[in-house]
């Protein structure tokens, strides 16, 4: 399950949704170079929340009903499907987050992991989460954030 920081969110979007974030999108990036960030913004959503999902397939909450997941993971990342999928989506994430600046992004992704509350507001872990569960997140988003910062 990916969670969420309010926003309505689905994994898997329609293309009318995808054409009303693309068309969204466009008219931020016509309000001038602050509307750039958001667009940046509302583009990455997407790719943050497989990266989301990546890392809780590996946190291991996905136990019971994995093998699609898994199966899905395993296609975005082998070699041969990598220059269509993860690699534009980390060049994407890359652009977003120097245009959101570090802060945003960081509490963004924070959000998309789950992990906002304990992470970007100093509080206690999410309830609900097994101590390992969280563990786990937390070390997937920060190889994520890694990942961003080099030279993949």
């Amino acid at each position: 399950m990916v969670t969420d920081d309010g926003a309505s969110a689905r994994l898997a979007r329609t293309p009318a949704d995808a054409l009303a974030a693309r068309e969204a999108a466009e008219e931020a990036a016509a309000a001038g170079e602050a509307g750039t960030a958001e667009a940046l913004a509302t583009l990455a959503e997407h790719p943050l929340r497989l990266q989301a999902v990546r890392a809780q397939l590996r946190a291991g909450w996905w136990n019971r009903s994995s093998r699609g997941a898994w199966a899905a993971d395993q296609f975005y990342r082998c070699h041969l499907f990598r220059e269509s999928g993860w690699c534009p989506d980390m060049q994407l994430l890359q652009t977003a987050a120097a245009a959101m600046g570090a802060e945003k992004f960081v509490a963004t992704a924070a959000a998309r992991f789950g992990l906002h509350g304990l992470l970007v507001v100093g509080g206690p872990p999410p309830a609900g989460q097994e101590p390992e569960h969280t563990a786990a997140l937390c070390e997937e988003l920060l190889s994520l954030l890694l990942l961003l910062l080099k030279d993949w």
